[in-house]
């Protein structure tokens, strides 16, 4: 701070908006609460090395980026030509000459990724998740009873959460077929020709090189079967291509390790076969895996058709919230778009501490499972989900009652007790004889589905616990606890949508997973810090103050 500080000489109608702009939020909550420790291996060590810019400030810039819409060309220059409110953030309102430059914050995000890449530590997201924790005691989000029964029942809960998934669109090109082989050759050619190895380039493929021949080889022109035609016939002679410059570039040792090469391989095996005569031949379509390559430039993003097709990669979000309308996003996992909300779920489970928390979580039905269940079970977690996925069974077999080792059925839902109870280990299955003059005529036999033997008077049930257990879900989720608890989950939804028109997830200018989950974690941050502002407007001064000083 000196007596030239641009906030401080400021008058009094500048400084009021400074504070009570978004960026202001930024300097009070993100800057004093970066931990520049965890970023010491970016550094070098050299102690008579340039002294960098601190990670405080690097951090906080992405942050503006994403909270104001900006690309790194105008946040520089705002910075620059005195936005007195991104200076107040970055704690440069004294400094004679502003720290950050394009190509530093550029060498920032590229350390970053390269440190996960080689290490596999996203430094963003820890940070980003350990930051909204804490903003989420401050606040503090301590949840409330959804109704009397269950402030009966759970009484001593603390930690109300719910969580959704969405799905983010990669910026790479969606490209057909003949395209990712032909894009994949083209590449690979450009780093012979980089790498001085331009001769071995067989004369029949120098074609690839040529500025027009890309659109002059892959667009046809005709009716729907004859173009159909020609890409199957396209295709064969890019698989063909493909197989003899394998075998050009096998034996050059230097080549191996390059990222060019590598996709090459991995697309050439994910798009092809040998057959039985040993000759290289198209896979069909339907053989071709969903995380095979969509494009070379982004070898990360896949295919999932989940209403209508998406190439890229999936955001699973936890929001903790309280009974008023208050919630903080305090933990989220960023996959490639085939991973289901079912291994989602099990991966947030496993990240939990066991500190021995009571939680709540509540999802909709793809979260569903008995593994989820068993893993939320031992980190002291009621996982609800307010629908079932796959076969739903009668709620009526809720009414079979088991023994306390679950390994025999004592009634039937009409209560009778079985003539024989057999206890399948490996099928987890219960096999129930019942006299065949209590099945007959029972309201419940249609929903039992036993069968009578012919030689004896028995009805044999067959029926499993985890049927039982799932029936007694369906019992609850027609509940009035069930249904509020539902409501509340589809507040997150709100907040998908939300995060995918300002923030605009489905448009960040990057390729692959690593880059493109730091603009995933600073908007994320973002929303949290505009959600802690909102609830600070809603309180005393002096109550504001008591949480910021707790941050």
């Amino acid at each position: 701070m000196s007596l030239n500080d641009r906030y401080l000489t400021a008058g009094s109608q500048t400084r009021s908006a400074v504070e009570k702009s978004r960026a202001w939020m930024v300097g009070q909550v993100i800057y004093p609460n970066v931990d520049e420790s965890r970023f010491a291996a970016l550094f070098s060590d050299d102690k008579g090395s340039r002294p960098n810019i601190p990670i405080r400030i690097y951090f906080c810039a992405l942050v503006l980026k994403r909270m104001y819409g900006l690309s790194d060309e105008v946040l520089i220059e705002l910075i620059r030509c005195g936005a007195v409110e991104f200076q107040y953030a970055l704690h440069t309102t004294d400094a004679d000459s502003q720290p950050l430059s394009l190509v530093s914050l550029s060498r920032f995000r590229r350390k970053v990724a390269e440190y996960d890449e080689t290490n596999g530590c996203d430094l963003v997201k820890d940070e980003y998740v350990r930051i909204s924790q804490k903003i989420a005691e401050a606040m503090p989000l301590l949840p409330k009873p959804i109704s009397e029964k269950e402030e009966e029942a759970d009484a001593d809960r603390s930690i109300l959460a719910r969580m959704d998934s969405m799905m983010v669109e990669a910026h790479a090109k969606v490209m057909p077929r003949v395209e990712i082989l032909y894009t994949t050759i083209q590449v690979l050619l450009r780093l012979l020709v980089k790498s001085g190895l331009k001769a071995i380039i067989p004369d029949s493929m120098k074609h690839y090189l040529e500025a027009d021949d890309k659109n002059a080889s892959l667009y046809f022109k005709g009716d729907a079967d004859k173009r159909a035609g020609l890409q199957i016939q396209k295709t064969n002679e890019l698989i063909s291509d493909m197989d003899r410059l394998a075998k050009t570039v096998s034996g050059i040792e230097t080549l191996q390790d390059a990222p060019a090469c590598k996709v090459f391989f991995r697309v050439l095996e994910e798009q092809s076969y040998i057959d039985k005569n040993g000759a290289r031949r198209p896979k069909d379509k339907k053989d071709i895996a969903p995380d095979s390559v969509q494009n070379p430039y982004d070898v990360e993003e896949t295919y999932r058709n989940k209403r209508g097709p998406h190439h890229g990669y999936t955001l699973n979000v936890e929001e903790t919230i309280d009974g008023n309308g208050n919630g903080i996003l305090t933990n989220a996992d960023y996959q490639p778009n085939n991973v289901s909300d079912s291994v989602m779920v099990k991966k947030h489970l496993d990240s939990l501490p066991d500190d021995g928390q009571k939680r709540t979580e509540i999802a909709d039905g793809g979260y569903s499972g008995d593994e989820a269940g068993k893993l939320a079970g031992e980190k002291n977690v009621n996982l609800f989900t307010t629908s079932l996925t796959g076969k739903i069974p009668d709620e009526h077999l809720a009414d079979f009652e088991v023994s306390e080792d679950g390994k025999s059925v004592l009634k039937c839902p009409k209560g009778y007790q079985p003539y024989t109870c057999t206890w399948d280990e490996k099928r987890e299955q219960f096999k129930l004889a019942f006299l065949k003059s209590q099945c007959t005529g029972c309201p419940y036999a249609p929903y039992c589905k036993g069968h009578d033997l012919k030689r004896k008077p028995l009805t044999i049930v067959r029926i499993s616990l985890k049927t039982i257990a799932r029936a007694r879900t369906v019992r609850f989720l027609g509940t009035d606890l069930a249904k509020a608890m539902a409501r509340k989950r589809n507040g997150i939804e709100g907040v998908m949508s939300v995060l995918r028109r300002k923030y605009r997830l489905d448009e960040i200018p990057v390729f692959g997973l690593i880059r493109s989950s730091m603009w995933v974690w600073t908007s994320l941050l973002s929303y949290n810090l505009e959600k802690l502002q909102k609830y600070l407007g809603s309180l005393t001064p002096e109550e504001s103050e008591k949480i910021l000083l707790a941050l």
